[in-house]
């Protein structure tokens, strides 16, 4: 009667909420794996743009130091430059150097 009824509908209720919950749990973890997909993405790039950095920034300091020494030696070998030209303009020198290095470890 009225309670087999009644219970088979119960039965079908309850059998379509444990689907649609199965669906819900399966469109979760297809979207949590797309997220962690796109997570390690851009870690990838992200670890490369760093990587690509250190390697700009060690070409710079290298073309730094490059031209310094290129500098120093010309204002070296300038007849024109007085013993205390060089002192001020060495000590200028190490003094931007020391500058650099600060600001590189900060």
């Amino acid at each position: 009667g009225i309670n087999a009824e009644y219970g088979n509908q119960l039965t079908s209720d309850l059998q379509k909420e444990k689907e649609a919950r199965d669906q819900l749990e399966k469109n979760l973890r297809k979207v949590t794996a797309q997220l962690d997909e796109k997570k390690n993405a851009y870690e990838g790039e992200i670890l490369q743009i760093e990587s690509d950095n250190r390697r700009l920034q060690q070409t710079l300091e290298s073309r730094i130091e490059y031209l310094e020494r290129r500098l120093k030696s010309e204002i070296d070998n300038d007849p024109n430059t007085t013993p205390e030209e060089r002192r001020l303009r060495f000590e200028t020198s190490e003094l931007q150097h020391a500058n650099r290095q600060i600001e590189l470890l900060e």
